[in-house]
């Protein structure tokens, strides 16, 4: 029996022989020091976030430290193992499954799309034909929005894509940077369909598994039974509240995965050492390279400077954001999703990565103890990057808060809707984002649009506000207009060209 154990053990070892050490007290840096944990507290009060786990791996060592709790009001502490939704840095797992793909010699970045996806297109006939891989991941495809289409909707991933073709281009093709999950959605079915399993397997299989993320998932589903989770956290009347999970499994290649600090430096040693881990080549070298390798011009304009305040140059690679900090080549990338932060960056030619996790949508906390660790490493007198962001961040809130003030003062009071409530009832219809219907409930009318649900407050003349079941969603403005006859003709919501929704049907 301790033969057949030790033998079991042994084989263990000998699937990974180079999987980072945890550093021990002795060897520890900086990294966490009590000057380092004040830092990280600070910053933790100042963007008002519960919970943050931190990961380091600096010259293949690993440092995992957790902050605060899972949940506010609960005593569960955040450690190197709670998991948290990482939102959109998981666009750069799509881009690794393809660059092994690539690597297999079973794509090439410049493929045409509608050749791997046949029936695929979008709105412009030039852009469904010219539109390459390289293109899905560099933002630069032309089309801004589309997000209702998987916000919490039930559309199906193939589904999603296809409604692409009735999305206008806000832009001309590969004129400029513009963000959108659309095209990485679309990504992740062209490994779906060369790979000849889901997203979600391929990840699992050719990236999870051989990395060692053993708690890492692409589904809310998939935190179930676990008790170290951290829960998603948002400011709502100022006040930060614990919010339910969003289900986004239908957006998963760009940003539905789950994971943790533990996991996540696996994923960061493997990129530092050239696509290599555990004695197995994941990426060949060229590949990261050309991953890493600007793309697309990223102006330096808020938002983005939130995320490089010192820096001259932002451009997009693959599923990365480049950029300089202090004479360096730096690489990160974002995840935001419903009460949660996250964000991966790296110094590559420190043998540097840093991931930080927060349950708190729109924080930036991770930012500041990105650059807090970068000057750590790279030593010297330097600015409180952190303190910047934090300063940039409230001035441009600040003035957010002070338009939307000047919006709702612009309501006219007094009004009333021009008919009665029945009358404006019905099914509206778009090709874009189909059926929007319109029901009367109670003394009320209730909305639902794919993911958006709930009740129609009465704002001025034909023009309601949203208030959603979900308590996170926005107050979108709903405006009924009517026809020369007096009845309802078409919805408007939020304001948006393409989501006018002409009335096709009355109740009966």
């Amino acid at each position: 029996m301790i033969q057949r154990l030790a033998a079991a053990v042994a084989a263990f070892a000998c699937l990974f022989p180079l999987m980072p050490r945890p550093a021990s007290a002795q060897d520890t840096p900086a990294f966490f020091s009590p000057s380092f944990d004040a830092y990280v507290t600070q910053a933790m009060k100042d963007w008002k976030v519960p919970g943050v786990s931190i990961a380091i791996v600096k010259d293949g060592k690993t440092y995992t430290k957790g902050y605060g709790v899972r949940e506010v009001g609960k005593p569960g502490a955040v450690d190197g193992k709670t998991l948290f939704a990482i939102g959109s840095s998981s666009k750069a797992f799509t881009v690794a499954l393809l660059g092994q793909l690539v690597d297999e010699k079973k794509i090439a970045w410049d493929d045409r799309v509608e050749d791997r996806l046949p029936g695929f297109a979008m709105y412009d006939a030039y852009a469904s034909h010219e539109l390459t891989i390289r293109d899905l991941l560099t933002h630069r495809g032309g089309l801004d929005g589309g997000d209702a289409l998987w916000y919490g909707s039930d559309l199906g991933r193939d589904e999603i894509v296809r409604h692409i073709r009735y999305l206008k281009p806000a832009y001309s093709f590969r004129s400029r940077f513009e963000y959108n999950n659309l095209m990485f959605l679309t990504a992740g079915q062209v490994v779906a369909a060369v790979d000849g399993e889901s997203w979600d397997d391929a990840v699992r299989k050719r990236l999870f598994a051989p990395l060692g993320m053993t708690s890492s998932n692409t589904t809310i589903s998939g935190d179930a039974g676990n008790p170290n989770v951290a829960q998603p956290h948002e400011e709502i009347d100022g006040v930060v509240r614990a919010v339910p999970y969003r289900r986004i499994d239908d957006i998963g290649p760009a940003g539905s995965i789950n994971s943790n600090a533990d996991d996540l430096a696996h994923w960061m040693t493997m990129l530092l050492d050239g696509g290599s881990y555990g004695g197995k080549q994941l990426l060949k070298k060229t590949t990261l390279d050309e991953m890493w390798t600007p793309q697309t011009i990223i102006p330096l304009t808020f938002p983005w400077t939130l995320f490089a305040p010192a820096s001259h140059f932002m451009d997009y690679g693959m599923g990365w954001i480049l950029f300089d900090y202090r004479d360096h080549a730096a690489i990160q990338h974002a995840g935001n999703i419903d009460g949660m932060s996250a964000l991966v960056s790296m110094l590559p030619d420190q043998h540097l990565g840093v991931a930080i996790l927060t349950n708190k949508g729109s924080d930036f906390v991770g930012n500041a103890v990105m650059y807090r660790v970068f000057d750590d490493v790279l030593g010297g007198a330097h600015a409180d990057e952190g303190a910047v962001i934090l300063e940039q961040f409230h001035t441009v809130f600040d003035a957010g808060l002070a338009a939307q003030k000047r919006l709702d003062d612009q309501r006219v009071p007094n009004t009333h809707p021009s008919l009665a409530l029945d009358r404006y009832a019905g099914t509206y219809h778009n090709d874009l984002y189909g059926d929007a219907t319109v029901t009367r409930d109670g003394d009320g009318l209730r909305f639902h649009l794919l993911g958006m649900k709930g009740r129609l407050e009465h704002w001025n003349y034909d023009t309601f506000r949203l208030l959603p079941d979900d308590v996170v969603g926005a107050k979108t403005p709903i405006t009924f207009e009517l026809d020369a006859h007096g009845n309802v003709a078409s919805v408007s919501v939020g304001g948006d060209p393409q989501m006018l929704f002409p009335r096709v049907a009355a109740p009966k």
